[in-house]
Parts: C-alpha cells; sequence; structure tokens
C-alpha cells in the first residue's frame, strides 16, 4: 500500500468556493495596498527594518498577494500561487508579528497577532499540501501530510491565542456583542471558551473536524454580526474597516483548514488516501 496527498480532483464545491474566496480576498487587498500604499492590518505593524520606507515595501507586498490572488484562481496555478503566499507570509509573520511576542512575552494581543498571521498561514498552507505536486522543490518540507499537519498545529494554535484574548481583554470584547444580545460578558466568556477548546481539539485531532468547523462559523458570525453593521453606516471608520478585513481573511481561511478535514472523495483536502 502506498499513499498519495489529496488533489486537486479531489476539490468539493465547497472547498472551490472558499479557494475563490479567498483569491478574491487577495486580489482585493493587493489592488487597495497598492493604490493607497498604506500596509494596512495584513502587514502591520511594518518591521522596523522597513519602517523608512513604508509605501514602496506596502505597494511590494501588494504587488506579491495581488499575484498570488489571481494565480489561486486556476487549479494549475494555486500550487505557484500558494507556494508564493506561503514564503511571503511566513517571511511577514518572523519579521514582523513573532517580534511583537519577542518583544512584548507577557502581553496577550502580541500572541494575537500572531495567531491572525497564523491562520492566513494555515489557509494558504492548507492550498499548497493539496495542489503541489512530488516534484516541487519544497515539497518534502511543505507538502502531502507533513504539510497539511503543520497548517493544522499552526491553526491549533491560533485558536488558542483568540480564545485568551477573550478572557484578558474582556472589557474590550463584550461590548462589540450586538446591543440586542443578552449577557454581554456571558457572550464574551462563552466565544473564548470555544475557542480554547476548538484549539485543543485540533491540536490533539480529538473532534477535530467539527472543531475547525465550528470555530469557522464563529469567525463568520463575528463578521456578519458585529463588523458588517459597523461598516454598513456611512462615516465608517478606517479601524472598523481594518477589523472586517481582517475578521473577513480569518473567516475564509478557517473555511480553507475546514474543508482539509473532509471524508473521502466528496471534499477537498482529505489526509493522504491509500491506494491499494
Amino acid at each position: 500500500m502506498t499513499i498519495r496527498p489529496p488533489t486537486a480532483a479531489d476539490e468539493a464545491p465547497l472547498a472551490r468556493a472558499a479557494r475563490w474566496a479567498f483569491a478574491i480576498t487577495w486580489i482585493a487587498i493587493g489592488a487597495a495596498v497598492l493604490l493607497t500604499g498604506r500596509p494596512g492590518p495584513i502587514f502591520a505593524p511594518l518591521p522596523p527594518l522597513f519602517a523608512a520606507h513604508a509605501a514602496p515595501i506596502a505597494r511590494l507586498c501588494g504587488c506579491v498577494v495581488l499575484f498570488g490572488g489571481i494565480g489561486l484562481l486556476w487549479r494549475r496555478t494555486v500550487a505557484a500561487a500558494a507556494g508564493l503566499l506561503l514564503v511571503h507570509l511566513l517571511g511577514w509573520f518572523m519579521l514582523g508579528r513573532l517580534r511583537l511576542v519577542v518583544s512584548s512575552p507577557g502581553v496577550e494581543a502580541s500572541y494575537q497577532a500572531c495567531g491572525e498571521s497564523m491562520v492566513l498561514i494555515a489557509g494558504v498552507w492548507v492550498l499548497y499540501a493539496g495542489f503541489a505536486r512530488r516534484t516541487d522543490r519544497w515539497w518534502g518540507y511543505a507538502g502531502a501530510a507533513g504539510g497539511l499537519r503543520a497548517a493544522r498545529a499552526l491553526y491549533g494554535l491560533a485558536l488558542l491565542a483568540f480564545g485568551l484574548s477573550h478572557f484578558v481583554y474582556l472589557g474590550l470584547t463584550a461590548p462589540l456583542v450586538p446591543r440586542w444580545l443578552p449577557w454581554h460578558e456571558g457572550f464574551a466568556y462563552a466565544t473564548g471558551a470555544a475557542y480554547l477548546l476548538a484549539g485543543l481539539a485540533v491540536l490533539l485531532g480529538r473532534r477535530a473536524r467539527l472543531a475547525a468547523t465550528l470555530a469557522a462559523l464563529q469567525m463568520a458570525g463575528f463578521t456578519a454580526l458585529v463588523w458588517v453593521p459597523r461598516i454598513a453606516h456611512r462615516g465608517a471608520s478606517l479601524d472598523s474597516i481594518d477589523e472586517f478585513t481582517v475578521s473577513w481573511c480569518l473567516t475564509v481561511a478557517s473555511c480553507l483548514v475546514t474543508a482539509s478535514y473532509g471524508r473521502g472523495r466528496s471534499h477537498s483536502f482529505d489526509s493522504p488516501v491509500e491506494i491499494r
């Protein structure tokens, strides 16, 4: 018996829709960064090394994610585009977000910022592992089952960081709960606990698919109930638009990770397929 990784032929309609949404999201982010020269919430904060050249560096990042997003639209170019985005996001994570943890290890917000990047990396990594061929140079490091395990581990760790932030920053989280819902602090605690349990389930491999699905639904609900109403009003602040962008990106990336737990050939990116 040999084992092969899942391929593009295993991609289900739902997973394909998530890939297209992810692609369009990166295209929109890249176009916005190119037009404004502003790093935006995805690439902020800029590493000190690039602070003096913020606009050119931001536009360079915009070009990378724009072309990467375009490449994700077609099956033949998904592996190359996902590999490009994976290298880019990992490099930016090491230079930017991880630096926050090193400089402020006792501040939970540093871990939450890292968690946001880790979810995006996980989404891209799942695509690379699902579409790359064995002949690709980095296959042995990032492809197949090993790549999926790494992506899911990053996702699980990110969920733990999100859960902790709900408890540490209860005073900031509770006011975000819509006014028409009762017991705002209770919702903040409940959603934080849900993230923590989902993160543990993903890391331990126990009910991981269910946990990833519920986490993705929770992110989608947070995007729809909290940030969509805020940006729908006239005069929406730039901070609200940034928060919506991050929340939307996390939701779509989470859907890709969830799709990686598919069953058999009816879902995309299942565990490596056995060939007898």
